[in-house]
């Protein structure tokens, strides 16, 4: 195989049925900025819509990132196998090796709402990081947020909690559920 392929072996991270979830690449400003410029997306997140050059930024900070580093996001682009576009980011962040509890989080394309794409990339991601030596996985979702939200019951975590205005967003105080799971409890992409 040429250089080209084995440089995209080296940026992935795992793989699914229909996609390849990898290291952000400077080539995927324009699918990314897609995802972080809509306000449907950034509708419950801290952050507002992204300009071209807030994307840009993002892409460089995560192009730094070593995959596996505690104490920091971890953002992987979520590529389609059929014609290599972006359609969403993956996301998680170890608290320490310690404790290994790593908190997850995914944003995707809208167009691509609704086809299971989110629910398969999460099910990769909780393997890879029980491979990475994760002891409890976990998620907040704001209480409107029900996609989020039901995507997470979905996939077997359990609702550990209703925090009540624990957030502010947007201007205002906001609810969140917060989510979690054990690998001993994990049924994996059959049982989710």
């Amino acid at each position: 195989m040429g250089s080209a392929g084995t440089a995209m072996r080296s940026e992935t991270m795992y793989e699914t049925p229909r996609m390849i979830i990898r290291r952000f690449l400077a080539k995927d400003l324009v699918d990314a900025h897609e995802i972080l410029s809509d306000p449907e997306v950034a509708k419950y997140e801290f952050w507002d819509p992204y300009d071209l050059e807030d994307t840009r930024q993002d892409l460089e900070i995560q192009g730094a990132v070593a995959p596996g580093t505690c104490g920091v996001w971890n953002e992987f682009a979520v590529e389609l196998k059929d014609g290599g576009k972006v359609i969403g980011n993956i996301s998680f962040k170890m608290n320490d090796d310690i404790q290994r509890q790593a908190e997850i989080g995914f944003h995707f394309n809208r167009s691509f709402h609704g086809k299971g794409y989110g629910k398969e990339a999460v099910i990769g991601l909780i393997g890879y990081l029980w491979s990475l030596g994760a002891y409890r996985i976990w998620a907040v979702a704001d209480t409107r947020n029900e996609n989020s939200w039901k995507m997470m019951e979905k996939l077997g975590m359990r609702r550990e909690g209703h925090m009540v205005h624990n957030c502010f967003v947007k201007g205002e105080w906001c609810d969140e559920y917060l989510y979690a799971l054990l690998e001993k409890d994990w049924r994996g992409p059959g049982g989710a």
